[in-house]
Order: C-alpha cells, then structure tokens, then sequence
C-alpha cells in the first residue's frame, strides 16, 4: 500500500509502501511526477500495488508495478482521516508495523466510520500502545495507586490521585474519565474522547516520534 510520495527531482520521487509483512520500504520511481506517466495514477496514496523492484543502497528501485486495489472504500468520503494516518506511519519513522497495527491498517474502513469525529485519536492512542509506549489512564503517576473518583490532570500527560495532586492540576469529573477509557477498546471507536485525553495522546506522540 502507498502510504507516501516523496519528491526526488523534477519528475523522479520515492515512494514509501506498506508490505503486506508489515515493513515499511522506500522505491525509488523514475519518472513519477511526469504528468504523462503510466505510474502516476497507480502511486496514489492508498492504493494497493504489487511491486518489483532490485535493491540499491537504502532504497529499491521500482521495475515494475501491478494495480490491486485502488484506495479504501470511505476515502473519498474522509480523504483527510485516511491521509492522516498513513502520513502519520511516515512521520513516526517507524520501519516495521507489528501485528495488531498492521491490521488496524489494513481495516481502516472498517473503524473509520464507525466514528469519524473521534477515529483519530482513537488510532493515534492504539498506534503508540502497539508500539510500547502506552499512556497510563488507570493508576496515579505518583503513587501508582490505582485511580478512584477523584481524579486530577496535570495538563500535559499524566493522571494524579487527591493524595499526590498538586494545586495547580485540573480536577477531572468522573464521567469524562469513564468516558477516556472506552478509547482502550481495541474494537471499538468511543463516541467521545475528552479534552485531557486529546492533550495527553498528543504528547505521547511526540514521546514515541523522539524515542523510535
């Protein structure tokens, strides 16, 4: 699957696919950004191709391609939510995708629409748990006492128990909390995702994007 287009030269760029073994792999494609290219169509983003290719330094070099599928089914529907995420695999650098992001990949549709409003982050939290790298919603920061009714923010990425907040930390009603942590469910999109929850996912990434 395309998940990238790189521009190398006038007309010659690289593309970066998804294997269906999860390896993210960079081809070198001449002529790509020729208007009158034959590959110009088949190297959109999320289309699926079979490629050939021989290996050069870091990259391969394209020698032939195949169409398979063109794009998902919701991508003219939601182009910037499916852009987002394949733009996202790209910035994170990450070289090879696990098992259980590889499948949430490839079944974007299918979680796309069940909630389009909150999808993103809903990805965006079980990209970086696959990855290793797993906010902490059910126990404090400090203490690692598991989280009760009172619950307190502390308006970067961390949850705190009464005991250990300090008086600056935003005080969380429990309905929000309830309402954060049906975004752990592997299959389901959440209807909502609160406000904290998005500033907390936002700086895991930025964690994971330093750490891989």
């Amino acid at each position: 699957m395309v998940i990238y287009r790189e521009k190398l030269k006038e007309n010659d760029g690289y593309v970066y696919i998804l294997t269906n073994k999860g390896e993210v792999l960079k081809f070198l494609a001449s002529g790509i950004f020729q208007l009158k290219s034959k590959n110009l169509s088949l190297f959109q983003l999320a289309n699926f191709l079979q490629i050939f290719g021989i290996k050069e330094n870091d990259s391969y070099k394209v020698i032939s391609v195949l169409p398979l599928r063109i794009g998902f089914l919701h991508f003219k529907k939601y182009p910037l939510i499916y852009l987002w995420v394949l733009f996202l695999i790209k910035n994170l650098n990450i070289p090879f995708l696990e098992e259980k992001t590889f499948s949430l990949v490839y079944n974007l549709d299918k979680f796309v629409i069940q909630n389009p409003k909150t999808f993103i982050h809903w990805f965006s939290y079980h990209l970086i748990k696959n990855l290793g790298f797993e906010p902490e919603l059910q126990r404090c920061f400090a203490c690692q006492k598991k989280l009760k009714k009172e619950i307190y923010f502390d308006n970067y990425a961390y949850l705190y128990c009464k005991k250990c907040r300090k008086p600056a930390f935003l005080k969380i009603s429990y309905q929000d909390y309830l309402k954060a942590l049906k975004i752990r469910n592997k299959n389901k999109v959440p209807p909502e995702v609160p406000n904290f929850l998005k500033k907390i996912i936002k700086v895991y990434l930025i964690k994971t994007k330093n750490l891989i």
